[in-house]
């Protein structure tokens, strides 16, 4: 009977695109509002650095007012960075609940990924199973040469957690993965 913990991390670089920023929070409140209620939830953005949108709580006002301060930023997206982060962030939880984490990335940043960083983040992952979750969006629009890493990344963490990883181009397709994923608690299956 333990919790399940919920850490978003959303990327709002340029490579979301503005006019996409408001597909990426409908496709946010979906999956929040599909999820019981006592659902602990913490939000991240991440551009130009992993930022509380909102610490957590299972508080749905203040996860929607979170979601509210979710805006565009011309920073790369630090996906890897978030990943490790959210990680840390479990690895300090000494309490018993189930940690889920669904990133919304994009090809964009991440340009120079350390392997240490990529090794730190996989030991804490075998040391407290997590299951994360990774929709990787390309606009189709000229990108860095990070696309190749978040591809990378994104395929093996789902992997080795059982997570799903969805490579879309589509912004419209976030917020019915995002419904789909709620509805099944966060576990994406």
């Amino acid at each position: 009977n333990w919790p399940v913990k919920l850490q978003i991390l959303l990327d709002n670089r340029i490579g979301m695109g503005s006019g996409n920023i408001q597909q990426l929070k409908n496709g946010v409140k979906a999956l929040v509002d599909a999820m019981p209620e006592s659902l602990e939830v913490t939000m991240v953005s991440t551009a130009p650095q992993p930022r509380f949108l909102a610490r957590p709580t299972t508080d749905r006002a203040a996860v929607q007012k979170g979601l509210d301060l979710l805006a565009p930023d011309t920073g790369a997206g630090r996906f890897v960075e978030s990943l490790n982060e959210a990680t840390q962030r479990i690895e300090r939880d000494k309490t018993d609940y189930f940690p889920v984490i669904i990133s919304v990335a994009t090809t964009s940043g991440d340009v120079n990924v350390r392997e240490s960083d990529v090794e730190r983040m996989m030991k804490r992952l075998e040391a407290r199973p997590t299951t994360v979750h990774v929709i990787l969006f390309s606009s189709g629009a000229a990108t860095g040469s990070g696309g190749g890493n978040q591809t990378q990344i994104g395929i093996s963490v789902t992997k080795y957690t059982g997570g799903k990883f969805e490579d879309i181009n589509s912004p419209t397709r976030i917020a019915p993965l995002l419904t789909e994923w709620g509805k099944t608690g966060g576990s994406g299956g």
